[in-house]
């Protein structure tokens, strides 16, 4: 099956953006609902691109997810809302799954913390949630939001996740769980038990059943460039950032930070680098900001004040890098090896290797 793009489909009114839809979805009467991170949150256009409506202005912390219902109804993922809300085409609330603005314990597995899609059961009607930027799980509820059962844990076994991102069910009540930072999709039966899964994927993210073709089609993600994703900045929150991820952040920086850049974006990275590695990466956030920035060795003091003002170095008290005198009568050509910098690059330690971040 081959296919093209349609040039203009999907026509904004004047002054209209969708500012990162970041999932679509069509209904029984072949109506295309955008759920998007703009002003108009929930776009409704006409299968030839026609806009028809919008809703949900001032209703959405973050959209992620977008499910349509067998009974004209939708339902909607907001990750840092740590909801799932079922609304009528209209924008009428249904039903809330969650406790808004209340997310579970990180990876504590209960619901939910940052959500990221919803599928349904087509015998049930049952809503299967998969929970993935918080948590590494997916629930299972009953059509009046009643929890049935959950299942998953972090890691690489099966029936474990990293990052489950998106989920989906087949003609037969089979639920599949994109897996995204393990490189695959898992299958499961109904009641969470593990079937099989689907390797030789890259960073799967978007999951689709077509039910008529008994197909489906998998959205996979290019390799990780997570420091250029802005929208990551705006929303990784300081206590989500682990030492792994933090460190992983702050060496991806060079490939696309400059030291000269002072444009938008990058004085957001460079906001963000702060976050991360005064959260986490301890004094090797320090360590690693010559190399990130691509300081002179003798920058490094004066780079690492205006990024990390902390009393406490890293934000962690009683540590700090050790630091050794430059020898008399030496310039900056001569004894590269007591150089402060140098020295810095040395002082990353075992707590830079913990943790994982949540993608």
């Amino acid at each position: 099956m081959k296919y093209r793009p349609v040039e203009g489909w999907g026509r904004l009114p004047e002054g209209w953006s969708f500012l990162e839809a970041t999932s679509v979805a069509v209904d029984a009467k072949d109506q295309v609902w955008v759920f998007n991170r703009g002003a108009h949150p929930v776009i409704c256009f006409d299968r030839d691109g026609k806009f028809l409506r919008s809703w949900g202005e001032g209703t959405f912390r973050r959209a992620h997810g977008i499910t349509p219902g067998p009974d004209d109804t939708l339902w909607l993922t907001d990750d840092l809302h740590h909801t799932i809300r079922q609304f009528t085409t209209d924008g009428g609330l249904l039903l809330t799954i969650g406790n808004p603005d209340e997310p579970s314990t990180l990876q504590g597995g209960k619901p939910f913390n940052r959500p990221t899609h919803v599928a349904l059961g087509p015998k049930t009607g049952d809503i299967y949630v998969s929970d993935g930027y918080g948590n590494s799980r997916v629930h299972k509820y009953d059509p009046k939001g009643r929890h049935l059962v959950s299942w998953g844990a972090p890691g690489t076994d099966p029936g474990h996740f990293n990052l489950p991102h998106n989920i989906a069910t087949d003609v037969d009540g089979l639920v599949y769980v994109a897996d995204r930072e393990n490189h695959r999709v898992q299958i499961f039966d109904p009641k969470g038990q593990y079937v099989g899964q689907w390797n030789n994927l890259h960073r799967p993210c978007g999951l689709f059943m077509d039910k008529r073709r008994n197909a489906f089609y998998v959205g996979e993600l290019p390799s990780p460039n997570l420091i250029g994703d802005i929208s990551m900045t705006n929303t990784v929150s300081v206590g989500s950032v682990t030492p792994f991820m933090a460190r992983f952040l702050l060496e991806l920086a060079p490939t696309i930070l400059r030291p000269h850049d002072d444009d938008r974006r990058a004085r957001r990275l460079r906001r963000f680098l702060r976050r991360a590695a005064g959260a986490a990466a301890r004094h090797a956030g320090r360590a690693l900001l010559s190399r990130v920035l691509r300081l002179r060795p003798e920058a490094s003091d004066r780079a690492a004040g205006a990024l990390f003002p902390h009393r406490r170095w890293g934000g962690v008290a009683g540590v700090r890098p050790r630091r050794v005198r430059r020898p008399a009568g030496r310039g900056a050509r001569g004894d590269r090896r007591n150089l402060p910098g140098r020295d810095l690059r040395r002082c990353g330690g075992a707590g830079d290797r913990q943790g994982r971040g949540d993608g």
